[in-house]
């Protein structure tokens, strides 16, 4: 397998990896902060969820093969 491969495979698994746990888990701690009265860890679970999202939307950009985005997308 070649590095460009290897390297285009590890951003995807890491976009997967996002997806299914990182991004779901920002927002239950957001809800659990909410839930709790907790305003102050609602404002810095907000902040790690926007980290977490730029994160998963830079990795999503970088796996897209080339001309992908050209159907509409920025």
């Amino acid at each position: 397998m070649s590095e460009a491969s290897d390297g285009f495979r590890g951003r995807h698994v890491a976009l997967l990896s996002a997806g299914v746990f990182e991004v779901p888990t920002a927002f239950r701690r957001i809800s659990a902060a909410i839930a709790d009265g907790d305003f102050p860890l609602v404002l810095r679970a907000i902040d790690e969820a926007r980290s977490v999202l730029d994160e998963t939307a830079r990795l999503a950009w970088l796996s897209m093969p080339e001309g992908a985005a050209s159907g509409g997308c920025r």
